[in-house]
């Protein structure tokens, strides 16, 4: 006005970053997505879960779409509605009233058992709607140390603590494999969901006989593959479009825990699981080697997998490595991801654990499907029995026995 050339505005910056470029440390985790369209670049997606657990989306455009009031009343609608979903649940869900606390028990406090206590208890000193009732194991000794950890009771049966606590909703099975049937069938036969260990059976038959007792109960029923907890494989779970080749190493030092399972079923099986989840592929061939070195069990193994699309998987397994790393790598057309833990992993951000639990507990208070039902732990049991099959058929060749 009064003859001046209004000024113009200066364009939006958009931040040079590499397209499908994962990034981590020790806060957080993010995935970027640029793409280019002919009216400018815009970022459409930034997966980043800080150290609260939060997910951002961050959002750039050459045009400031910003000032369209159309774009912000839409986007303002949108939150509305996601707020009132996260409060109420999607409409036709039967939801336990937000304010109700879950009560839930441990079945089994070993090393693993105990670290499911400590999520619940965490969870309920945070305020969360949960609460500890009790932890069960046949050593009750054992069970009264962890009771008095986490401030619950101790039960020596899953028969004890249903008779004095009926009240129980949800319970972690982290028992022996040879015992998950028996532990989680009672509990389901009580109405009671579960969060059930990997591997989830130590045989199809009895990974087959838990499902149906699942959907008989009509319990909500999870199985354990915390990999697919882990923020990095979260992360990069939507830049896989066509794998075609991953490497696979998993190595840890010896432990006295677990050795009632081998190390495929004991460590392989978390990446069996996330690979078959990543490439969604029926299996081709499978080739194993495999020996015991510090148990009677087999202790080290490798794995060649082929899937049907022409996908190549290989997969190293130890638990009498002088150091714990965890590497996973693949490769589509144009692309390479690597994920690489060595020794100590640094603090991620949120524990894979208690982000499992906290799904677990989600789907009990929306009684909704699990993020991992028991059909994907039978698959990925299927496979590594599978594997294991190849590895004694290749110790016989080689007369390995013995």
């Amino acid at each position: 006005m009064f003859g001046r050339t209004p000024r113009k505005p200066a364009p939006t910056r958009v931040p040079k970053i590499p397209k499908n470029k994962l990034t981590a440390n020790d806060n957080k985790v993010s995935v970027m997505v640029i793409s280019s369209t002919r009216t400018g670049t815009r970022c459409h997606a930034g997966l980043c879960a800080g150290l609260s657990g939060a997910i951002s989306f961050r959002l750039h455009d050459s045009e400031s779409i910003f000032n369209s009031l159309r774009f912000v009343r839409a986007i303002r609608y949108a939150l509305f509605l996601l707020l009132v979903y996260a409060a109420r649940g999607l409409p036709g869900e039967r939801l336990l009233a937000n304010e109700e606390l879950i009560p839930v028990a441990v079945i089994g406090v070993g090393a693993f058992g105990r670290n499911h206590a400590r999520i619940y208890h965490q969870l309920q000193q945070d305020g969360a709607a949960v609460r500890l009732v009790g932890v069960v194991d046949t050593d009750l000794s054992r069970a009264d140390v962890i009771a008095r950890e986490f401030r619950c009771r101790p039960f020596g049966s899953i028969d004890q603590l249903l008779a004095t606590h009926s009240e129980v909703r949800a319970a972690s099975v982290a028992v022996p494999t040879m015992h998950h049937l028996a532990a989680a069938k009672t509990l389901m036969q009580a109405g009671v969901d579960v969060l059930i260990e990997k591997p989830l059976a130590p045989s199809l038959a009895e990974a087959d006989e838990l499902i149906d007792a699942a959907k008989s109960a009509g319990v909500v029923a999870q199985v354990g593959h915390l990999e697919r907890f882990n923020p990095a494989v979260q992360a990069t779970m939507p830049l896989i479009t066509r794998p075609m080749f991953f490497e696979v190493h998993r190595l840890s030092v010896f432990t006295p825990r677990s050795l009632d399972v081998d190390v495929v079923l004991d460590l392989m099986i978390h990446d069996l699981d996330a690979v078959l989840a990543f490439v969604n592929s029926p299996l081709k061939e499978i080739r194993a080697a495999g020996l015991p070195i510090l148990s009677n069990k087999v202790d080290i193994a490798n794995a060649r997998i082929e899937f049907e699309s022409g996908c190549i998987a290989n997969f190293t397994a130890s638990r009498v490595s002088t150091e714990r790393v965890r590497k996973l790598r693949f490769f589509q057309p144009r692309q390479y991801i690597s994920m690489i833990k060595v020794s100590k992993p640094p603090i991620t951000a949120e524990e894979p654990l208690k982000a499992e639990i906290r799904a677990f507990l989600d789907s009990v208070r929306c009684r909704k499907a699990p993020l991992v039902p028991l059909e994907d732990g039978q698959r990925a049991l299927s496979v590594a029995l599978e594997v294991l099959s190849q590895i004694e058929e290749h110790a016989r060749k080689l007369n390995l026995g013995g």
